[in-house]
């Protein structure tokens, strides 16, 4: 299939998406929608079951509001939608820089834990080129976190986005994995995109007195016991859990609102840990710079006729904002 990863335009999907599904830490049930935006909207979500005067959470970093077994995000309403992560990733790598989520809960539905059903819905009613050109956050000097012996880098990169991501999970019983690639539209869809959430029996009831968890099930998550899947079906691939780490670190990186041209190298990271990232990254704008990439002659500017409604702005650009970091570029 074609490679999104660097297509020079702008771009948001051509009809809307409608999927529903229960939330996995909330157990609410919600109905999405994920609908095209006009140019330089960036992704926005929308609580339909709210008032619209509070209702609307750009997904920017600047609006991250919890890291705890997931992305969170709020306004300064205090609204908030959580578990935004796989949806935040599809779109990324997908290419959709623009679109407008309503959805009628405060969690995106988990569905079957990873972001294939997301994958699926995009392909199936495609990608619109925007008439304007698509802007990149390229790393010019490493940038680090670390916390307990967790480590996650932004590093410069002549390849476009690549990663290497590894886990350890040893006294779990799950061998130490990792994963590395060059990242394209193909090896996310294929590799990367099915890789499902994952959690271990011993700590369901302790995940359930706090309130997490509550939607979660053998239907939308790996469930391991003594390091085996309690799953009937056994696991996609056999490294599913560092790919489902890769799944969220992109989701998380998704925040940053820009396609990435960067190396991240990451070791035992969660949201919490790439939250730090992110922000280390807004504080520290003399390691990056925004750039945009020329349109190529063999890319066309034509809308399908199924695509060819004009759209009317429905917000304003959102930009980021620089936020506390946790570390300094070195």
């Amino acid at each position: 299939m074609k490679d999104l990863s660097f297509t020079p335009f702008q771009g948001t999907i051509c009809a809307p998406i409608f999927l529903e599904g229960i939330g996995a830490h909330s157990g609410q049930y919600a109905h999405l929608a994920i609908k095209p935006a006009a140019l330089d909207t960036g992704i926005v979500f929308i609580r339909t079951d709210l008032s619209p005067k509070c209702s609307m959470i750009p997904a920017r970093r600047r609006y991250l509001s919890n890291t705890t077994l997931c992305t969170a995000l709020a306004n300064s309403d205090g609204t908030q939608i959580q578990t935004v992560e796989h949806l935040l990733a599809a779109l990324s790598l997908y290419a959709i820089d623009n679109a407008i989520v309503e959805i009628d809960a405060g969690e995106v539905p988990m569905l079957d834990g990873s972001a294939r059903p997301y994958v699926e819905a995009l392909q199936a009613v495609g990608r619109r080129s925007q008439q304007a050109l698509r802007r990149f956050l390229r790393v010019l000097r490493p940038i680090r976190v670390q916390q307990e012996g967790r480590t996650a880098s932004l590093l410069p990169s002549s390849v476009g986005f690549s990663l290497d991501v590894c886990c350890d999970y040893s006294a779990r019983s799950i061998k130490r994995q990792q994963y590395s690639a060059t990242l394209t539209t193909e090896n996310f869809i294929k590799e990367i995109a099915p890789a499902r959430t994952f959690g271990f029996f011993d700590d369901i009831e302790r995940l359930y007195a706090n309130g997490l968890a509550q939607g979660s099930s053998l239907e939308n998550a790996v469930v391991f016991s003594n390091g085996a899947p309690l799953n009937p079906e056994g696991l996609r691939f056999e490294d599913e859990v560092v790919r489902h780490k890769t799944l969220d670190v992109l989701g998380d990186l998704a925040l940053l609102g820009y396609p990435l041209c960067a190396h991240f190298e990451g070791k035992n990271t969660g949201h919490a840990l790439n939250a730090r990232l992110t922000a280390a990254v807004l504080e520290h704008p003399d390691c990056w710079t925004i750039t945009e990439t020329k349109p190529q002659k063999s890319l066309s500017l034509q809308r399908s006729a199924s695509c060819s409604k004009k759209l009317t702005p429905a917000f304003p650009p959102f930009l980021g904002f620089p936020v506390p970091a946790y570390s300094s570029c070195k």
